[in-house]
């Protein structure tokens, strides 16, 4: 028995996981949705844009990476090579599955190499595999989280050896992990988090090899560590600032909040167990997790705090270090106290940063109980029987296949592989259609539903809602574009074109309005438009159509005239045209609750002029007032002013009743607040036109909503709601300045993402077409020489914006030769190749080391 002891527990726990991907494979489907990574549908494009990560061309108008992509590099090669032998639907399964088997894995050797013992280390191994934190993580998997439950296990495993034994051998394994393991830091607060728990760990344990080991994983990082950090510096207030993210973000802290309690985080119960997925069969939302039971599950999180407290009087110091990582993961999950106020947007949902952290700690107090109760063979083996299968019977729909939802799972039309083999060798910037909602979340008629997953089969730059958050002028593409195509306005929409320099309108049929009428989609108004406007359609194949918009594609030019905003200036308002009166037959008469399931309690009260409405255990309050008498051809000015007393504040959204489309969607600031949002016409602002019917549906109606998450409650006021009339001072047609340019381009030569070489003649303005942002240097030389060959009187070229997104340079009459060189550089690339430089140098620095 003792002979086959030593792999008999490990081949349980890989055949356990094979059993997993074989219940949770459905056979020709790619693994795909929700949020997900495909360097698989052009792989020569991920190594690029890895190798270039910091300028991130491909989103929209581009922009500084707010992700670390350069991390992903080593999952990318895993992926290429698999491609030789794996049908590319099968690849991102491949490495699932693979990090599925490789974490409880090494949660057993881990276990095995601190206690010793084979049981303990088998149900620790088996815990880590079964529980409600790794079902949340692999049933919409993310790759980042993926890979830290894969990796963390064995990166603390060797970080212990060296601490206990030091060895060469160990810290270059240690660095072989932490190289694998980089793509954990796709999201650079998931690596902050493992990075803060390892600390812990190893400063506890043996502090100056512990340092050793810090100093090494800083250094092996590098090269996304530091454009993060200008990232930070610099993007961070866009981020947080991006529409999505202000409606999204606050509702996902709240949610997050809901399950900060000592029930849910001893048995990893997070927010999806209390998130929605569209039923493309019913056409309606449900829960996305369904009903799972989990009392059993408070035994086992029993086991692993008795096994804490033996470990704390047994003295066990490896038992100490878990202490520490344990209490610093639960204090982020109980909400994080001020550090959450400070980081709102890198922390809105801790579970996904600091709940992995959490059962690998909980694993090990798990097997420390069971290493101090096993004292005899027989006891052994037979409660190490009813535990696993205890563990096994808790989570036994993992394996009937709801491990990894089925909503993931699903075929790729092949409209979408023709698509991207007749982009291939296309240059040009690509605009998605329709434009019904500023989320950037997809739904298809194909069941699909997700963040989108185009940009990874284009080579080409591509305008998408979900590409917004990194970029304000993404999101001004978007106002701006959607407003023409609404009002339909033909002008006005072919000038938004022009001036974001938009080669190609993608038209997707296959997407639909997850829930409500489908003429929101605007399809037909979409193609009449780019018939008027004689946009060319090159491509078609099936649901999918792309237009050519007869755009220059020009990454460089010498433009001559410069375009305002596309939206209509809005001058001084008309006063209090209408102002709410909360009377009677004004909304519900009393608490209404939108809820789906109709959960929790709301309350509403008019009181002396002023409303007041609250939501309880999950209830949401809603209420409407209709404004029929205000006109879509006018534009107003909205005022609602108030208070948010508890939970989340009021959300609005104003419901056009001609198109059946929200207009505004807003989330009203915290505490007080005294807020006024401009409404466009919807309908054209061309006198030359004819305007609509006075027969056309008019008026709008403005939904309130008060929703609490749980046991977060929320309580918000309404003093006044008030519409003003207001004019429009300047036409759309007008809105750009000609100029004489006197600047001509010659040769452009381009490198990577981020080097421009530039031949001109004369002076004037340069134009590259990237959004505009402060790390875009351009310098000229005014010699002969090459500006490689020689630094020597260089001039820096004036910084511009133009088209209010773009980047420009003044070229001055001061540069001599008729036909000189200008170079325009991405200067916070550097950081990243630069830290690959250092790392490369830790790599030598550490194979060469004398450590015995």
């Amino acid at each position: 028995m003792k002979k086959i002891l030593p792999f008999t527990f490990p081949l349980i726990l890989v055949l356990t996981g094979i059993f997993l991907a074989f219940k949770n494979y459905t056979s020709g489907t790619f693994l795909i949705g929700w949020d997900s990574l495909h360097p698989e549908f052009n792989f020569s494009e991920a190594f690029s844009r890895v190798l270039n990560g910091v300028w991130r061309s491909e989103q929209g108008l581009g922009a500084l990476a707010a992700h670390s992509h350069m991390a992903d590099w080593p999952r990318i090669i895993i992926l290429f090579v698999e491609s030789f032998f794996l049908p590319a639907s099968f690849l991102r399964y491949s490495y699932i599955f693979l990090c599925l088997v490789l974490g409880p894995l090494g949660v057993y050797f881990f276990i095995k190499y601190t206690l010793e013992k084979y049981f303990p280390a088998f149900l620790g191994g088996l815990y880590y595999l079964l529980n409600l934190g790794t079902l949340q993580h692999f049933f919409v998997p993310f790759e980042m989280f993926i890979t830290q439950f894969a990796f963390l296990p064995w990166l603390f495993l060797f970080a212990l050896k060296f601490l206990r034994e030091g060895k060469k051998k160990n810290l270059i394994i240690f660095v072989l992990l932490t190289i694998l393991s980089s793509p954990q830091a796709y999201a650079a607060t998931l690596f902050y988090a493992y990075f803060g728990a390892l600390s812990i760990f190893v400063l506890l344990y043996k502090f100056k090899k512990g340092v050793i080991l810090i100093l090494v994983t800083i250094f092996l990082n590098l090269y996304w560590i530091l454009p993060n950090l200008y990232s930070v510096k610099n993007q961070s207030h866009v981020v947080v600032n991006s529409k999505i993210n202000q409606l999204f973000s606050t509702e996902a802290r709240l949610r997050s909040l809901d399950y900060a309690n000592v029930n849910d985080i001893l048995i990893h119960k997070n927010l999806l167990f209390g998130w929605k997925a569209f039923d493309f069969e019913k056409g309606q939302f449900g829960d996305l997790m369904g009903i799972w039971s989990i009392q059993s599950l408070y035994i086992f999180a029993a086991l692993s705090l008795v096994g804490l407290i033996f470990s704390l009087f047994k003295k066990d110091k490896v038992g100490f270090s878990f202490l520490g990582i344990a209490l610093y993961a639960v204090f982020f999950l109980f909400g994080g106290g001020g550090a959450n106020e400070i980081l709102k947007e890198a922390l809105r949902m801790p579970f996904t940063k600091f709940s992995i952290i959490l059962m690998f700690a909980f694993s090990y107090f798990f097997a420390y109980f069971f290493f101090k109760l096993f004292r005899k063979a027989f006891l052994s083996k037979f409660l190490t029987l009813i535990i696993a299968g205890g563990l096994v019977f808790s989570m036994l729909p993992m394996f009937q296949g709801e491990l990894i939802s089925p909503t993931v799972r699903r075929n790729i039309p092949n409209e979408y592989f023709e698509l991207f083999d007749w982009f291939r060798g296309k240059e040009g910037r690509v605009a998605a259609l329709p434009l019904n909602t500023l989320w950037g979340w997809d739904y298809h008629s194909w069941n699909y539903e997700g963040s989108g997953f185009l940009t990874y089969g284009l080579k080409n730059p591509l305008l998408v809602r979900d590409f917004d958050r990194w970029s304000r002028y993404n999101e001004a593409f978007y106002n701006e574009a959607s407003y023409a195509l609404y009002s339909e306005n033909r002008e006005a929409f072919a000038n938004t074109m022009q001036k974001y320099q938009v080669k190609y309108l993608l038209l997707d049929e296959s997407i639909i309005n997850a829930g409500g009428s489908p003429e929101i989609l605007f399809i037909p108004e979409i193609k009449q438009i780019v018939l008027d406007l004689r946009y060319s359609e090159v491509f078609r194949s099936g649901f999918l159509s792309i237009y050519d918009t007869h755009t220059n594609t020009e990454n460089i030019s010498s433009p001559t005239r410069e375009f305002g905003s596309i939206l209509p200036s809005v001058g001084p308002a008309e006063e209090l045209i209408i102002s709410e009166s909360f009377g009677e037959g004004r909304g519900f008469p009393e608490g209404y609750n939108c809820d789906l399931k109709k959960l929790g309690k709301v309350y509403k009260s008019n009181l002396a002029g002023w409303i007041s409405y609250r939501a309880e255990g999950g209830g949401v309050s809603c209420d409407f007032f209709d404004y029929p008498e205000l006109k879509h051809n006018q534009a107003y000015v909205l005022r609602i002013k108030g208070e948010n007393r508890q939970g989340r504040s009021l959300k609005v959204y104003l419901q056009n009743w001609e198109i059946n489309r929200m207009d505004l969607e807003e989330l009203l600031p915290e505490g007080k607040f005294d807020e006024s949002f401009v409404i466009y016409p919807s309908a054209t602002l061309r006198e030359s036109e004819p305007t609509r019917q006075e027969t056309s549906p008019q008026g709008y109606s403005l939904n309130l909503e008060t929703r609490s998450f749980g046991r977060i409650s929320s309580e918000n006021v309404i003093e006044k709601i008030e519409f003003y009339n207001a004019d429009t001072i300047r036409q759309v047609s007008d809105d750009f300045t000609w100029w004489v340019n006197n600047l001509k381009i010659g040769n452009v030569k381009k490198y990577g993402t981020a080097i421009y070489k530039v031949d001109v003649e004369g002076s004037g303005l340069m134009q590259l077409e990237q959004g505009y942002e402060e790390g875009w240097i351009a310098f000229g030389a005014t010699s002969q020489e090459s500006i490689l060959a020689t630094m020597r009187g260089v001039t820096l070229l004036d910084h511009v914006k133009i088209n209010s997104w773009s980047n420009g340079w003044v070229v001055p009459p001061s540069i001599q030769y008729p036909v000189f060189s200008i170079y325009i550089v991405f200067w916070p690339q550097f950081l990243e190749w630069g830290g690959l430089i250092l790392t490369g140098i830790t790599i030598l620095t550490l194979v060469r080391l004398k450590l015995y």
